[in-house]
């Protein structure tokens, strides 16, 4: 799988992931915005959504960056994991700082904003129905659409896709995105399904 989506940039995003869910969070859940917590369901699913092109966007850039200078995606990624946890370290340093301001992290998460468990007495929460899904909807667009052809494509030979007319630049950073987009999904099922 690793010649189709660049698996190994994955490194970066748990951070990535975990600063942006915290913002959002934080920002949805706090006393002034109390609007936004009428509707608990739709309060998840717009901090899933923003955590999603939060990943999509970092993991973007990574591809935009292979995509410009022929930067090594694996070294890109790897140094944008030190500049994720180093912004999230600032964060949680300072305006998410919990409010006994003890340790470096955040208040916990309001309870609205758990993803709600399946199976009652176990751990197991929607956040396996959505990795199901995700694989299934991966390997749909890898196997049944066109664009997933020309990620194959691409992925197996540059230069063979790039003589029929596939532009493998697109292709990086749309596949970087939807990597990036996908980890930012494992990391809201974590924070919102475990961690709390």
């Amino acid at each position: 799988l690793q010649p189709l989506l660049p698996i190994r940039s994955l490194d970066f995003a748990l951070p990535t992931a975990t600063l942006a869910l915290t913002v959002v969070t934080w920002w949805l859940t706090r006393p002034q915005d109390a609007p936004l917590q009428r509707e608990d369901a739709a309060a998840l699913a717009l901090i899933a959504a923003l955590t999603i092109l939060a990943g999509g966007l970092w993991g973007g850039m990574i591809g935009w960056l292979k995509a410009r200078f022929n930067a090594n995606e694996f070294l890109v990624s790897m140094m944008s994991t030190y500049v994720a946890l180093n912004m999230m370290n600032y964060a949680l340093r300072t305006f998410l700082m919990e409010t006994k301001a003890e340790y470096p992290q955040t208040n916990p998460l309001d309870t609205s904003v758990w993803l709600p468990i399946f199976i009652p007495r176990t751990r197991l929460h929607i956040g396996f129905i959505l990795a199901v899904l995700a694989c299934v909807g991966i390997w749909v667009l890898l196997y049944k659409t066109p664009f997933g052809f020309r990620v194959r494509a691409v992925g197996n030979n540059k230069d063979a896709a790039e003589m029929a007319g596939i532009s493998s630049k697109q292709i990086y950073i749309a596949a970087f995105f939807i990597s990036g987009a996908l980890a930012a999904l494992g990391g809201f099922s974590e924070v919102n399904g475990v961690q709390h």
